[in-house]
């Protein structure tokens, strides 16, 4: 974050009727940094996707967070409910269910799952 982003964290109950409220914030998030109204659309399809996957977790926590920054021309979005562990970086692949991945991997430029309890995950979108 050399660049002189302003970090967002957002901590919200687990529960998808709080997805409208992440989905519109990173939206607002990508415009600051000037995505398109395309590229805003697969940002905000893509934070709906990594959330509901991280809320479909049988054992996943009450709560989850949504972490978004610049680094350079892109926003970069980290959900989950511990996002102060570290995590491998983001070029790592895990198996996972391949309509997520398609999604994915349509909307945003790199991303990450970690499957394991608790889950995590990692967007990256280039303006």
């Amino acid at each position: 974050m050399s660049d002189g982003s302003f970090p967002v964290r957002i901590e919200l109950p687990a529960d998808p009727g709080f997805l409208r409220i992440a989905r519109l914030n990173a939206t607002a998030y990508g415009a600051r940094i000037e995505l398109d109204v395309e590229q805003l659309d697969d940002l905000r399809l893509a934070v709906n996707e990594a959330l509901t996957w991280l809320l479909d977790d049988p054992d996943g926590p009450p709560t989850m967070v949504l972490q978004m920054h610049q680094d350079g021309n892109q926003v970069v979005l980290c959900g989950g409910p511990d996002l102060d562990s570290n995590r491998p970086s983001a070029s790592t692949q895990s198996p996972i269910d391949d309509l997520v991945s398609a999604i994915l991997g349509a909307t945003v430029d790199d991303f990450w799952l970690d499957p394991s309890t608790p889950r995590r995950f990692e967007l990256r979108k280039s303006a």
